[in-house]
């Protein structure tokens, strides 16, 4: 059985759906077992990781090590419980881990712009041109004041930040190298995960437009109906076809990409 076949056949086991083969006029009741065991294994399992104690802890090796531990173990914990919803993280890996064998979390350091507006009064030429060198700061609009000499302006400031971000993968959107037989991907040949962002998205990363706008659409590829994705989000679009719908906007395509 193929991976991607037997996610498809997992989530439908766990969500009690009928799994083919029902026959007219026999009862075509299926069985939860799958969900019962899951969701009752999962919430002593997330406790392990989200109880009083910390989920990570760093170990001395030397006595002059000791303060060090404590600080990288107090700073690990606090980006997993405080910058990421740690609790929803876990508790998707490892339910992915139950249902379908397989959990990934992914953690990258990811840029992000965070915008302002700022006002200033009585700006003198000298600070103009400060303003007006600053490659962060981006004039909207200079005025200039009663006294004739001074402007007040107002701009947009654009500071490049950035942040450790950890989020689940969907075990269907990973590959691994077919030859490899170990339960750890250290050593792995392959590892890689595809996912759908908009044109948009490609765009506001730095992807050349007309790049963008020549790549395929995931519409345009081939898609096997019934796919995990489709069974998860059924309820949210009624149908199994929302990638596939039109878009009047350009920048909405949904595009598939690989990392």
């Amino acid at each position: 059985v193929s991976q991607s076949r037997y996610h498809e056949e997992a989530t439908k086991f766990y969500l009690g759906q009928p799994i083919g083969g029902e026959r007219p006029g026999r009862s075509n009741v299926v069985m939860t077992d799958v969900q019962d065991t899951v969701d009752w294994i999962l919430p002593n399992l997330v406790k392990v990781f989200t109880g009083e104690k910390a989920a990570v802890t760093f170990l001395p090796r030397a006595e002059n090590e000791v303060e060090q531990a404590k600080i990288e173990t107090e700073y690990c914990n606090w980006i997993l419980n405080t910058k990421n919803p740690s609790f929803i993280l876990i508790n998707n890996w490892l339910q992915d881990g139950l249902v379908y064998r397989n959990g990934y979390v992914k953690v990258c350091y990811r840029n992000y712009d965070d915008q302002r507006i700022e006002r200033y009064t009585g700006v003198l030429p000298e600070a103009m041109a400060m303003l007006q060198s600053d490659p962060e700061f981006n004039i909207v609009q200079a005025v200039p004041d009663a006294t004739g000499i001074a402007f007040d302006v107002v701009g947009e400031r654009i500071q490049r930040n950035g942040r450790i971000v950890i989020e689940n993968i969907p075990p269907e959107n990973v590959f691994v190298s077919k030859d490899y037989r170990k339960v750890g991907l250290d050593g792995c040949a392959f590892v890689g995960h595809f996912e759908y962002k908009t044109a948009g998205d490609l765009i506001a990363d730095g992807f050349p437009a007309d790049v963008v706008y020549d790549l395929p659409t995931s519409n345009e590829l081939t898609r096997n109906e019934d796919t995990v994705d489709d069974i998860r989000n059924k309820d949210i679009w009624g149908s199994n076809n929302y990638i596939g719908r039109t878009f009047t906007d350009e920048s909405s395509a949904h595009i598939v990409t690989g990392k």
